[in-house]
């Protein structure tokens, strides 16, 4: 008898290449859904927090606007002393007030929490002596208290 040649495995090389091809294709095509996914959540992400920055922006704006207007009306009842005026006052320190809750609420700006606490105090004094020029002075000393943490 004679040696018999090696009998071939069955899979020639073409065969292999192309299963390796197929192999890295899949591997290629789940890394890249993989990126594609991680992409539409990184946008997302920005869009929150593109919007957040614009709302706690909005509110700061609307912060030194309620600022201003609690101060001139204050200083308007402090001189005319009438009931509309403290009336309107009243009206805008509790828009004030709703404001600074609306930014303590917001968890991604926790640095001005302690402005608004600051600001709180100057609010408390100023209606404490909130009353037709009897202590205009000490709320004036509040006023600019209340004008410097505006700016």
């Amino acid at each position: 008898m004679e040696p018999s040649a090696p009998q071939p495995s069955g899979l020639s090389l073409r065969a292999l290449v192309g299963g390796g091809a197929v192999v890295v294709a899949i591997c290629l095509g789940l890394a890249a859904s993989y990126a594609i996914g991680s992409l539409e959540r990184l946008g997302d992400q920005s869009e929150r927090l593109l919007a957040s920055g614009v709302d706690t922006t909005r509110l700061i704006e609307q912060l030194a606007d309620r600022i201003t207007d609690v101060e001139r009306t204050a200083r308007q009842y402090a001189v005319l002393g009438t009931p509309n005026q403290a009336r309107i006052y009243q009206d805008r320190r509790n828009a004030l007030l709703a404001t600074m809750e609306a930014l303590t609420a917001r968890d991604d700006v926790p640095s001005v929490n302690p402005a608004l606490q600051e600001l709180r105090v100057l609010l408390d004094r100023i209606e404490n002596n909130l009353a037709p020029t009897a202590n205009a002075q000490a709320a004036g000393h509040a006023f600019a208290a209340m004008n410097a943490i505006a700016q």
